[in-house]
């Protein structure tokens, strides 16, 4: 194509051959004029529009995934079906006292009369344990649905269904609709997940705010609509509410929209967790002066000095040696021997690989699943005490990942 004079002469469709009609779209069409003389023009690439960068990988992902087939509507039926009468067939009979159970009932009940004190404990001093997340979500149960466990117990395993199905929509956005099956079939079949969900424990709902917290991030990352940001900033305050260990879920989106470049919604997000991360922890401080309340504090300096794990190397080292070798085959569910430790090492190695593939796969594809990942791992390994419950929301992220890696 040419340009005359200074003007130039466009060509009808017409005239175009169609082979190039694709190509020159494409093109951008610089002239140089020169006293009317005939002067070629020169084609350059198009220039993305901003913000493109930002965001082509999701765009990409966001293409190529396909709605659902029946076939694999049925499938995940099905699942969901059998993993919920398993659920309510295998349910707690009755509250149980072993844990905190009915410690978080009775905070719900004085959530209820407008207080936040242990209702159990001679001067029911302020409560300054355990944040008010699950007791409001007990709360929000008895008000809807009635007094009783089975109420709870039920509310927990729809919890629990909808937490799989999120996992699983979400391999189906980055288009692997079969693997999102499975995944959703191994969150909500897993045994751990389903023992919880039959409880009052936190680990049903703050696994439910993890995995909403990664679901909505993709389609942030997808979309142009910063309402995806905002559920995603909320999703994560809600699980800090659930369960201190929550601040990994506000650590990770702060280091979602500061790897974006979002910098208007990662200072609202900076704003808000500062007001209610600052403003628990200024609570539990204030009223826990010259009180016996138990507090995580309290966990953190009761380690003894003569303790095994006397430094935080040893402890990073003791801890993630427990949940790579005991805890991670026996929270994903895998068959081992009892007694043994040839089955846990390859378990450990098999795991180990998967995940790290799934893992080169995901930080392209779905960056806030490792991001927060690591950064709970994070916390776990620098806390006191290496316990399997403590890693139990971790299993709905780690199951997409070895799946992909495999």
């Amino acid at each position: 194509m040419h340009c005359l004079g200074p003007a130039a002469t466009v060509l009808s469709s017409s005239q175009v051959d169609p082979a190039t009609k694709t190509a020159e779209l494409n093109v951008v069409m610089r002239c140089s004029v020169d006293s009317g003389s005939l002067i070629a023009c020169h084609d350059l690439p198009k220039e993305p529009p901003k913000g493109a960068m930002e965001t082509a990988t999701a765009h990409r992902q966001i293409r190529s995934a396909l709605p659902w087939t029946a076939l694999q509507l049925i499938a995940l039926a099905v699942l969901l079906i059998c993993a919920l009468a398993l659920g309510w067939y295998s349910r707690a009979p009755d509250v149980l006292t072993g844990n905190d159970d009915l410690t978080l009932l009775l905070m719900s009940r004085s959530l209820g009369e407008g207080r936040y004190l242990n209702e159990f404990l001679v001067g029911q001093t302020a409560h300054v344990h355990y944040p008010p997340g699950v007791p409001a979500w007990l709360l929000v149960i008895r008000w809807t649905l009635g007094e009783g466990l089975t109420q709870v117990q039920g509310a927990q395993l729809a919890l629990l269904a909808l937490t799989a199905m999120l996992v699983g929509d979400g391999l189906r956005r980055l288009g692997h609709s079969w693997l999102g099956v499975a995944a959703t079939g191994a969150v909500v079949l897993n045994p751990h997940l389903q023992y919880y969900a039959g409880t009052m424990l936190s680990e049903s709902l703050y696994t439910f705010w993890g995995v909403a917290t990664v679901w909505v991030l993709l389609r942030a990352a997808g979309s142009k609509w910063q309402g995806w940001v905002g559920l995603a900033i909320v999703s994560a305050l809600a699980g800090f509410l659930t369960r201190t260990v929550g601040l990994a879920l506000v650590a990770g989106v702060g280091a979602w929209l500061l790897w974006r470049g979002r910098w208007r919604m990662l200072a609202i997000h900076t704003t808000l967790a500062l007001v209610v991360i600052g403003g628990w922890f200024g609570y539990v401080r204030v009223m826990s002066a010259g009180t016996t309340s138990r507090s995580y504090a309290q966990d953190l300096a009761s380690v003894p000095l003569n303790s095994e794990v006397t430094t935080a190397f040893q402890r990073i080292l003791s801890n993630l040696g427990y949940y790579a070798r005991s805890s991670a085959p026996d929270l994903l569910g895998l068959p081992m021997v009892p007694g043994s430790t040839v089955d846990n090492i390859a378990w450990t190695v098999i795991i180990g690989a998967c995940a790290l593939a799934g893992l080169v796969i995901l930080i392209r594809q779905w960056e806030a699943v490792p991001v927060i990942f690591t950064a709970t791992m994070a916390i776990l390994l620098v806390w006191p005490f290496a316990i399997d419950r403590l890693a139990v929301p971790l299993i709905p992220l780690a199951i997409p990942t070895i799946l992909l890696g495999a």
